[in-house]
């Protein structure tokens, strides 16, 4: 289901997650899947061991049935993490590079400079001018 939100849902296409199991159920679902008219089994499973493993199940089942079939594999172990880190860079991205941006602390100089304002006459031969 990762690799729908990393797609972002095209149309056409059916997304479907085993959960992680294979039953007689299963198998028999997908099966009926592969004889609609066009049908391309793609195997999007995780870079490991168990992905391996489900991988051929879908690929036998698509020569089985002569359907089109091909495998995605992530380019983390799993599509969860792929996901995960694709939507952290999209994160940051939107934000910018933190140090990219200015501080939060309000303006470091006054608006006018503290000693001897202009029109103020402060300073003068008689001495500093209360207001």
């Amino acid at each position: 289901m990762s690799l729908a939100a990393i797609e972002g849902l095209r149309d056409g296409t059916l997304y479907l997650s085993t959960g992680g199991g294979w039953s007689p159920a299963t198998q028999a679902a997908l099966w009926e899947l592969t004889f609609r008219p066009g049908a391309q089994l793609v195997a999007a499973t995780d870079a490991n061991a168990q992905g391996d493993l489900f991988a051929e199940r879908l690929r036998a089942l698509a020569e089985d049935t002569g359907c089109d079939w091909t495998r995605l594999r992530p380019p983390e172990e799993d599509w969860n993490e792929t996901l995960k880190i694709g939507e952290k860079e999209k994160r940051e991205k939107e934000r910018g590079v933190p140090h990219s941006h200015r501080p939060h602390q309000g303006r470091l100089r006054p608006a006018e400079p503290a000693l001897d304002p202009a029109g103020r006459n402060a300073g003068s031969s008689e001495g500093v001018m209360k207001d």
